[in-house]
């Protein structure tokens, strides 16, 4: 039987040979993934309590206890459909890489752009589920703006802010972050029951953290970044994803990171830190949390029906002839959702 490279089971097989977009977010807490099949995802937010058993006496019924509170929200995340064009001119010169003379066809050349160019789309589509992953812990809230849309997903994040200038991180006589960091793991106990095990740092923040005299002095006795406790990434995942693991703080419970990660802001023409220099990011991967993404439907011209697609990527390819042009696209509705959103916190200490 015949293989079409453009057909969408040979789209999706090739998809799994590509290399990804730096991930650690997404991967640390969004591991979990969930393709509904509507359009639709439905966002519950669990909200937890500390009521015991009361006591009854040995003839008494026994007493109901009603179940924990939850909030449910339903949105339509925004959809993604990058794609790239493929023409004549593009099959007929010589590819980054080729040799002058190296006897391919345009036929070859048309399929390894095509390969090259689903690739660059689902890495495309990849980085943006990362941003959208920060946004959503960072800010609580993820931007959904682009042609035709304007929209905002709101989560209820807790968020902290160190207003006072000698408590500041960057204060190095006076700032005291371990036991801020300390300050911040009990209450965050409290609200949900999950304490927070992985701390990851922007640049600055981390800087000035090492730089405190508070950490130097404890750090002389205890070794605080120096453990030999093994980080919850595997060491090969580390060193290829712009990650650092700075070791184990027995203090607090806390393996430390931090992330060398940016993507290109198109409103300034800049590139930006996925995790913000000032900022730190609490939080526990056995939280619950969830990469939804929502159902496409589309029209078939073919037989002339509606087909809907359920799944975390929609590779599709088409040929207009006039002029002469192969269309490869990627179709996406992704939306992180952290159920227990209480796990984590966004705290902005410089």
């Amino acid at each position: 039987m015949t293989i079409d490279l453009y057909e969408p089971r040979t789209m999706l097989e090739a998809l799994k040979t590509a290399f990804p977009a730096q991930t650690f977010i997404r991967d640390m807490f969004f591991s979990r993934r969930d393709a509904v099949v509507t359009e639709h995802v439905d966002i519950d937010i669990v909200k937890g309590n500390r009521k015991m058993a009361p006591f009854v006496a040995p003839m008494k019924s026994g007493s109901v206890m009603e179940r924990d509170g939850y909030t449910t929200n339903s949105y339509k995340p925004a959809m993604l459909k990058p794609k790239r064009a493929a023409s004549d001119v593009d099959w007929g010169k010589r590819l980054p890489g080729e040799t002058l003379y190296s006897g391919v066809s345009p036929d070859e050349r048309a399929a390894r752009l095509y390969v090259e160019d689903l690739l660059y789309l689902d890495q495309a589509i990849t980085r943006r589920e990362e941003w959208m992953c920060c946004k959503a812990l960072i800010d609580g809230k993820v931007p959904q703006k682009g042609d035709g849309i304007d929209e905002e997903v709101e989560y209820p994040l807790t968020k902290t802010t160190i207003d006072v200038a000698n408590n500041k991180w960057s204060a190095a006589a006076t700032a005291t972050p371990l036991a801020d960091l300390r300050t911040w793991r009990q209450a965050m106990v409290k609200a949900c029951g999950i304490a927070p095990n992985t701390v990851v740092m922007g640049t600055g923040a981390l800087n000035a953290f090492l730089a405190c005299a508070e950490v130097q002095a404890f750090s002389d006795k205890t070794r605080i970044l120096l453990t030999e406790i093994e980080p919850q990434l595997p060491m090969a995942t580390l060193e290829t994803m712009g990650v650092i693991y700075w070791g184990y703080m027995r203090d607090t419970g806390l393996y430390v990171y931090t992330y060398d990660e940016w993507y290109y802001d198109e409103a300034t023409g800049n590139e930006v830190s996925m995790i913000p220099t000032t900022h730190i990011l609490l939080g526990n991967p056995a939280a619950r949390t969830s990469m939804m993404y929502g159902a496409w439907t589309e029209a078939n011209r073919e037989n002339n029906s509606v087909t809907t697609h359920v799944g975390d990527r929609v590779p599709r390819s088409w040929v207009e002839n006039d002029p002469s042009v192969r269309w490869v696209q990627m179709v996406s509705r992704p939306l992180p959702v952290p159920h227990q959103i209480d796990a984590f916190r966004s705290i902005k200490v410089m």
